[in-house]
């Protein structure tokens, strides 16, 4: 029996019959050879880079599955760590694909690990010539960005939807995108130099954040991507912070105790999944504690937590 390229309810669709019309491509923005320029921040104002458009072929529908990034060899320590990007579906049903934007780290794997969101969320479905959004904001003052990206993924040619079957896929996983997006979830508070989503925490202080889901949103989260920043210090420079998670809807703790955050929060290359989906209701808040094991300096905490977004789900899921 010939391998099957996709298994559906009724059986899978031949390698065969998908061969010429469904290909491998990668997707890049316009003027590819040059990284996207983000400017240092000046005084509290982020830089922020031009508005960038990764269109569609105008061929085929493009099913994106993985995320990769690479920041510029020149680029500090500190602008690589504190660059962050708001990526937005402006021409499908025009919402962006996270609450806030998020650190470049917890969203663009490397091209050794890049970042698979079938694996962790939901694919991202474009139709032709259909766009997402890419704007990154620098909130380093240690010198400009350079950020290139680029997207993985399968393209259904236009002539594959002569195959009732291919076309049925296709559909439903335009049907799926409209309704199910991947979706980064940051905390509601900010860093106040840099207004972005993040705390600072003094020396061995400890502070509650806090994450609080859209009305008409329905979260499920199944990873989290963590990062301390911390400089010139004397303490606990392996383990950074700690953080314990409470569950949103009874606000108990998810651990007996707070756990290191290299135990309980990975990056984008290689994230830490949660051992059970947390699920977050629409207007819902979902809180952490984090704690500072830096004896002698503050720290800068961001914690990403990533998952898939159903949308329309208020009159199901509310309580």
């Amino acid at each position: 029996m010939q391998q099957t390229f996709i298994e559906r309810d009724g059986g899978g669709l031949a390698l065969s019959e998908l061969t010429t019309f469904v290909k491998s491509g990668i997707l890049v923005p316009p003027s590819a050879n040059q990284p996207v320029i983000t400017p240092a921040r000046s005084g509290s104002a982020n830089g922020v880079s031009p508005s960038i458009i990764v269109e569609a072929p105008t061929n085929a529908y493009a099913k994106i599955n993985s995320l990769i990034g690479a920041h510029g060899a020149a680029d500090a320590s500190a602008v690589q760590a504190r660059l962050q990007v708001l990526i937005s579906d402006i021409s499908g049903i025009e919402r962006t694909l996270m609450n806030r934007p998020a650190l470049v780290n917890h969203v663009f794997g490397s091209n050794e690990n890049p970042f698979f969101m079938d694996d962790y969320s939901n694919y991202i479905m474009l139709e032709p010539l259909q766009d997402l959004q890419f704007q990154f904001f620098n909130a380093s003052t240690g010198g400009t960005s350079n950020f290139s990206f680029m997207l993985e993924a399968t393209k259904y040619q236009r002539e594959a939807l002569r195959n009732s079957k291919t076309a049925e896929d296709v559909m439903r996983m335009l049907k799926k995108f409209r309704q199910v997006c991947p979706y980064w979830f940051s905390m509601n508070q900010n860093i106040s130099s840099t207004n972005n989503p993040g705390v600072t925490l003094a020396a061995s202080a400890s502070s509650e954040i806090s994450y609080t889901a859209r009305e008409d949103t329905f979260l499920i989260l199944t990873a989290l991507m963590g990062t301390g920043l911390t400089a010139g210090v004397t303490g606990d420079t392996n383990e950074i912070f700690t953080v314990q998670i409470f569950d949103a809807r009874t606000g108990q703790p998810l651990q007996n105790q707070e756990i290191s955050f290299n135990c309980a929060a990975g990056n984008a290359q290689f994230p830490y999944i949660l051992p059970t989906p947390l699920f977050v209701e629409p207007s819902q808040t979902l809180q952490c504690i984090v704690r500072n094991l830096i004896t002698d300096a503050s720290t800068d905490v961001f914690l990403t937590f990533h998952g898939i977004a159903m949308y329309g789900t208020r009159g199901l899921y509310s309580k």
